[in-house]
């Protein structure tokens, strides 16, 4: 008896990598999913607690946004004028 004569399955290759690719795409919309739920759940217990934020808490994470992107710009300018390497 061969080896390849105990595998379960005998699919080519190419079906092989078709389902990996489908499997992990499958998994990324399933994470993507839960972290949305999770923060929608988090929105809504927040507001039946009724947390109130100070002003200066819900401000920040768009400065955080605006930071990082102009990080990333300046970053990127230098990498493609040769600044970085």
């Amino acid at each position: 008896m061969k080896p390849s004569d105990f595998r379960l399955y005998k699919y080519s290759e190419s079906t092989t990598y078709c389902f990996i690719v489908c499997y992990r795409r499958k998994a990324e919309i399933r994470a993507t999913f839960k972290f949305i739920v999770l923060m929608v759940r988090l929105e809504r217990s927040f507001q039946q607690l009724e947390i109130r934020w100070p002003r200066w808490v819900a401000m920040v994470p768009g400065y955080v946004v605006g930071a990082l992107g102009a990080f990333w710009t300046i970053q990127r300018t230098a990498m493609l004028f040769g600044g970085i390497r």
